[in-house]
């Protein structure tokens, strides 16, 4: 939660979020970037220009994919910062 300023709901933070380049951190030790196209109540999220990596290794790249949002860790709007 945001501490001193409004709060943000989650579902508020992916529909701010439409459009930019994110990082979805799976279960197990996989990571999905992309862009978002959008999402649903049960954060199922579509990300266009996709890149995946495994153990930090990429392992390939797609034009789309829909993530199902029981598998998202965590979602990292703007990406990982390098």
């Amino acid at each position: 939660m945001a501490t001193g300023g409004a709060r943000l709901l989650p579902l508020e933070l992916l529909d701010r979020t439409i459009g930019s380049r994110v990082t979805c951190l799976m279960r197990g030790e996989q990571q999905v970037d992309g862009t978002l196209l959008g999402f649903d109540d049960y954060c199922n999220v579509v990300l266009a220009d996709c890149v995946t990596y495994d153990n930090g290794e990429e392992t390939q790249r797609l034009d789309q994919m829909l993530l199902n949002g029981n598998g998202i860790c965590a979602f990292i709007p703007g990406g990982i910062p390098s």
